[in-house]
C-alpha cells in the first residue's frame, strides 16, 4: 500500500469493532526506529517504571516448576511502536488478585498472529508489552496460563512469548469473558485450539513478556508450569490460584564501575584499576586501538579489579572496557579508559654482585675475570636485540 508523498507502509492490525475501525499503518522509512528486546533485559525506548522490585527477580520453584507472576508486578512495561495503546494499572472491577493492568485505549486496535486466518503475523515490537524477568531453574516445555478479563469477543485475547521473541505456541491464548461477580478468570487454550506454551531452553535469567493482542484486554496474573496436569487454577476458573513466586536478587554479574588507566611501571605496559561489579567471580579485560571499540578479549578469569597489560607498542593509545563474568552470564561493558604505555625506566650496568669466573680457557685456575651483568627491559614482540662488545 502506498502512503501519500510515495511512502510505503503495510497494515500491521485490524479490528472489527462496535467502534469505528481503525488501521494501522507502520511507515518503511528511517523515521520508524524498532528496536527488539534482549534476554533479561528489556528494549530501547520510553516505558512505565517497573512495579518489579529493583534487583530481583522471579524465582521459579521446583515444585511443579511454578512461577507466578502478578500483573502489575512487571520488571519493564514498553509501549509499542504500532498504536497509542499502553498498559496501564486498574484497580476496578473487584475480582483481582490484587491490582491489574489493562491496555487502551480500547478504540478498535488489534494485533493478531501468525496462526490467525488469515494469517496477520505479530510482530513483537509494534504491540504494547510486560516484562517479567524470571530465574529458572527447569527447562523445557512450560505450559502458560494468564488469569485476565475481556469487555467482549473483540478485547479478549492476548500473546505470551519469552527474552523478546513471539512464540507462536503462546499466541492468542483467549475467550475471556464478562463473568459476574468475579469478572477474572484463568485461560491456558489458545484460538489454534492447545494450551499455551514455550519452551525454555536454559536454566537462569529469561523474561517472560505479555504482549497486548486486542486493547480493551485486562491482564491480573501470569502462571508458568511444568506440570501438563496442573490444578491449581483450571481453564474458565475463577480462582486466585497459588500464592506470587518469591523475588530473590538478581544474581547476574553487575557492570564494573569507575574504569581507570595509566602507564605501568615497568614500561610498555598500562595499569587498569575498576571498582567491582556486583556477584562477579571474575572479569574479562577488552582492548581496542579506536575509541568505542570493536574491542577484542586480551584477559580472562581475571579475579582481581586490578590488570596491567604488557608488551604494548609507544606512541599507540590503547581503549580497555571490563566485563564481569558468573555462572549466570557476562555483564555490559563498563566505562571505557585509555592510555598511552611509556619507556622503560633507564637501567644501569651491575657490578655489585662481584661475580669471578675462570674466563682465560688457559688452564690458569684461580685468574680472576670479571664478569659483567647486562639488564634490559623487553621490547614488543617483532623487536629483537643485538649485543655487541669491543674485541
Amino acid at each position: 500500500m502506498r502512503l501519500q508523498g510515495g511512502r510505503t507502509g503495510r497494515i500491521v492490525s485490524l479490528k472489527p469493532r462496535n467502534a469505528p475501525v481503525r488501521t494501522h499503518f507502520v511507515r518503511t522509512s528511517a523515521a520508524v526506529v524498532v528496536a527488539l528486546a534482549l534476554a533479561g533485559g528489556g528494549r530501547s525506548g520510553e516505558g512505565h517504571a517497573a512495579a518489579q522490585s529493583a534487583g530481583n527477580v522471579f524465582q521459579q520453584a521446583s515444585a511443579d516448576g511454578l512461577v507466578v507472576m502478578e500483573a502489575e508486578n512487571f520488571s519493564a512495561n514498553m509501549p509499542g511502536t504500532g498504536s497509542n495503546d499502553t498498559w496501564t494499572l486498574v484497580t476496578a472491577p473487584a475480582g483481582a488478585s490484587g491490582n491489574a493492568m489493562t491496555c487502551g485505549p480500547d478504540d478498535g486496535t488489534a494485533f493478531r498472529g501468525s496462526t490467525a486466518v488469515p494469517p496477520e503475523p505479530f510482530a513483537p515490537d509494534i504491540s504494547p508489552r510486560l516484562d517479567f524477568t524470571v530465574l529458572f531453574v527447569a527447562t523445557g516445555t512450560h505450559y502458560v496460563w494468564v488469569r485476565g478479563r475481556g469487555l467482549d469477543g473483540a478485547s479478549d485475547s492476548c500473546h505470551v512469548g519469552l527474552d523478546g521473541a513471539a512464540v507462536v505456541s503462546a499466541e492468542r491464548i483467549n475467550s475471556y469473558t464478562l463473568t459476574a461477580p468475579t469478572p477474572y478468570e484463568w485461560r491456558t487454550l489458545t484460538m489454534s485450539g492447545p494450551a499455551a506454551t514455550i519452551d525454555v531452553a536454559t536454566t537462569g535469567i529469561h523474561t517472560v513478556n505479555l504482549w497486548m493482542r486486542e486493547d480493551g484486554f485486562s491482564a491480573d496474573r501470569i502462571l508458568l508450569t511444568t506440570n501438563a496436569s496442573y490444578a491449581g487454577v483450571s481453564e474458565a476458573g475463577t480462582m486466585i490460584g497459588p500464592a506470587e513466586s518469591a523475588q530473590v536478587p538478581d544474581p547476574r554479574p553487575g557492570v564494573p564501575t569507575n574504569l581507570t588507566a595509566a602507564p605501568g611501571p615497568g614500561g610498555y605496559q598500562i595499569t587498569l584499576n575498576w571498582t567491582a561489579g556486583a556477584n562477579a567471580t571474575s572479569y574479562e579485560v577488552l582492548r581496542g586501538t579506536v575509541s568505542g571499540g570493536p574491542y577484542t578479549v586480551v584477559a580472562s578469569g581475571v579475579t582481581a579489579t586490578t590488570y596491567t597489560d604488557g608488551g604494548l607498542l609507544l606512541g599507540t593509545t590503547y581503549y580497555y572496557v571490563v566485563r564481569s563474568v558468573n555462572s549466570f552470564g557476562t555483564s555490559a561493558n563498563s566505562n571505557q579508559a585509555s592510555a598511552m604505555p611509556a619507556n622503560p625506566p633507564p637501567r644501569t650496568n651491575d657490578h655489585s654482585e662481584g661475580l669471578f669466573e675462570d674466563k682465560c680457557g688457559c688452564g690458569s685456575v684461580g685468574t680472576p675475570r670479571a664478569a659483567l651483568l647486562l639488564a634490559w627491559a623487553a621490547l614488543a614482540a617483532g623487536f629483537a636485540f643485538f649485543l655487541r662488545r669491543p674485541a
